[in-house]
């Protein structure tokens, strides 16, 4: 059976990746400095032996990935651990604060991304105070910005990124993808405002972005997910 090897491209914006912040002096223990410039990351998502049902080497993954040259990890998960109902939106995922934290002490680069969608499409914006599920959703905007803040305000991490493959979502609603692009904006100039250091970025699928996915049938190009952004 032909394997389906699908590649995801970590766009920064500007698209030229230049991880080139400074290195600002924070207060916290859990900062990470950011990589040189164009030094190139070799980012693992989580995958312990046993996963995803048992994290029991979750703590040996995270050290044989600090021992590798320029190693990271990175945690790829919802804003929220309670990714259906929410319950918990606001508050930042203790996964994501235990890649942060860990960094400092095996030596590994921690990539956060905090997504909002699941790849059959489904998506997890609504909240218990809102169940509308789209970006007219104000109830579930501030708890997200709000969990950026905080995390952002205490990790000081190198690299955050928001939304997963949302170009996809880009396919299927560009008119509630503009409003994504909007709230994106927003965190991201929340983010650097607390932690000016933090390189921010989407992630796309770069073979649907560039219509290339042949065995996907992606073959029609959806640069306007790109374009949506503020390129400069």
């Amino acid at each position: 059976m032909k394997s389906n090897c699908r590649r995801n491209l970590l766009l920064f914006l500007p698209l030229l990746i230049a991880a080139c912040a400074q290195q600002a002096g924070t207060d916290t223990a859990t900062a990470t400095p950011a990589p040189d410039a164009g030094e190139v990351i070799k980012g693992y998502g989580i995958s312990p032996q046993g996963f995803p049902s048992d994290f029991s080497h979750f703590i040996d993954f995270l050290k044989e990935v600090g021992s590798l040259p320029n190693g990271g990890v990175m945690f790829n998960g919802a804003w929220r651990q309670d990714v259906d109902g929410g319950s918990d939106a606001g508050e930042i995922p203790t996964t994501a604060i235990t890649v942060v934290e860990q960094a400092s002490v095996y030596g590994y680069t921690p990539i956060i991304v905090f997504g909002w969608r699941s790849e059959d499409g489904g998506l997890h914006i609504s909240v218990p105070g809102n169940p509308v599920d789209d970006w007219t959703n104000e109830e579930a905007k501030d708890l997200f910005e709000q969990m950026l803040v905080d995390f952002a305000s205490t990790m000081h991490t190198p690299l955050v990124f928001l939304g997963n493959e949302s170009d996809a979502y880009f396919t299927s609603d560009p008119e509630d993808y503009a409003r994504w692009v909007e709230f994106y904006n927003r965190a991201y100039d929340d983010i650097k405002a607390v932690s000016p250091e933090t390189q921010i970025g989407p992630i796309f699928q770069y073979e649907r972005l560039s219509g290339q996915g042949t065995y996907n049938q992606w073959t029609t190009p959806q640069w306007g997910a790109l374009e949506a952004h503020d390129l400069s």
